[in-house]
């Protein structure tokens, strides 16, 4: 019966250095072990989507508790 190997819950995470080849994790801007510069692998939300959202999620809880109160009032 073969073992798969073990793997780390970080494994998913680890992308080769493209300078100098050593395992690093896919979030990082610059390598631990040569210093090289790294793209990281997703690309982080921009400030202006960030205030958007914000702003839509305060309206929607507003309106959410408006019409939990009101149907307070109505019973």
């Amino acid at each position: 019966m073969d073992k798969k190997p073990y793997k780390s819950k970080f494994d998913k995470y680890i992308v080769s250095c493209p300078h100098c080849h050593q395992d690093v994790l896919d979030h990082m801007m610059e390598c631990p072990y040569c210093g090289g510069k790294l793209e990281p692998m997703y690309q982080p939300i921009d400030s202006d989507k960030i205030r958007k959202t914000r702003w839509f999620l305060t309206v929607i809880l507003i309106v959410v508790a408006f019409l939990i109160m009101a149907s307070k009032f109505l019973h």
